[in-house]
Parts: C-alpha cells; sequence; structure tokens
C-alpha cells in the first residue's frame, strides 16, 4: 500500500514518459515514468528533507522496524551509477528518483493550467512531482519504490538535454513590413 503523497523537491527532467506509457527497463506492462535528478542545492531544501523522512518512515513501516540491509533505496545516487558516464545532464554528486504509474500523471505548468500537448514537455526542464512512497517484497526484491501521481513544471525555457532548438532560437524575427517574395520571383 502507497504511503502519503510527497512533493519533492524541484528537479531537472529526465526520460519523460508522461503521455504514452513504456515497458520498464525490466520489461513488463508498460507504465508512466521519468527521472528526477536533484542536484546539491536542491538535496539541502526542506522538501528534499521531508522526501528522505517519508521513504523511512514507509520502510520501517512496511518491514515493521527492521529493514533489510539489501532493501533498494528509491533515493539513487547517480556517482553509483554510470549515467554521469552515458548521459549529459547528470553529474556524480546528484541523486535522482524514478517515480512511476499505471496510470497517466497529471501535468501543470506554475500557474496551474494543464499541460497537454507532449512537444511542451522535455528532458533538461524543471519540474517537482508528488509521489507516493510504498515497500515491496517481490521475488527476492525489497525496498522502497515511488508512485508517481502528478507534475508542476517549475521552469520551461530550460536547456533541450537532446541539442534541438526552439522555433523561437531558429528564427530571427521577421520585420512587419517584410513580405515573402511572390512565386514568380521566388522560381526566377
Amino acid at each position: 500500500m502507497a504511503g502519503k503523497e510527497i512533493t519533492t523537491p524541484v528537479g531537472k527532467l529526465m526520460f519523460p514518459h508522461l503521455f504514452k506509457p513504456e515497458p520498464s527497463q525490466q520489461g513488463g506492462e508498460p507504465r508512466y515514468g521519468c527521472v528526477l535528478v536533484f542536484d546539491v542545492n536542491a538535496q539541502k531544501t526542506k522538501a528534499f528533507e521531508a522526501l528522505k523522512a517519508a521513504i523511512a518512515e514507509t520502510a520501517k513501516d512496511f518491514f515493521k522496524g527492521s529493514v533489510p540491509k539489501s532493501a533498494r533505496n528509491p533515493l539513487i545516487k547517480v556517482g553509483e551509477t554510470d549515467y554521469a558516464e552515458k548521459y549529459a545532464g547528470f553529474e556524480e554528486t546528484d541523486i535522482m528518483i524514478r517515480p512511476w504509474s499505471k496510470f497517466q500523471p497529471g501535468l501543470v505548468d506554475g500557474r496551474l493550467n494543464d499541460i497537454t500537448i507532449e512537444s511542451d514537455v522535455w528532458a533538461g526542464q524543471l519540474w517537482r512531482a508528488t509521489v507516493a512512497p510504498s515497500g515491496y517484497d517481490t521475488s527476492g526484491n525489497k525496498g522502497v519504490m515511488l508512485f508517481l501521481n502528478n507534475l508542476q513544471q517549475a521552469k520551461a525555457d530550460m536547456p533541450r538535454m537532446d541539442g534541438r532548438k526552439s522555433a523561437g532560437q531558429s528564427f530571427e524575427a521577421l520585420e512587419e513590413d517584410e513580405e515573402a517574395p511572390a512565386a514568380d520571383e521566388f522560381f526566377n
């Protein structure tokens, strides 16, 4: 059973699958999810401390006070993975989470307007999420996972991690009196 909902600190959104479910790395049923990356400043916030406390409380409750040493923590230290070497946007000192859901999460911008267009969301933007920690003990795997409920975009105008430019970065503004050439002028 999932614990109480908690709001994460603002982190960098990576690998978003928020409009179409995708199979997990281990395979299985498709699901919605993302990676949120917290830099050292985000790790110093009250929201991060509350997230850590909620995970610890869930583990303690689920495992009845005796959390196994092998239990997996959903707060993943990037420096203990190969993410910083394999992907742009990850630093050794970052901590990441991989919340997921079978149901599409709600997405809103900073003013609580719904985000319904997939191209308005890309890796590199700053987001925060509401998640619910839940303990698990399945097929020898034990730990705490984070169910993804909703996400809020904190800063949209971040560079894309795939290097693609926005339309506004690709063009210069046209002067109002500029006209497109007539077709016969264009082909001569």
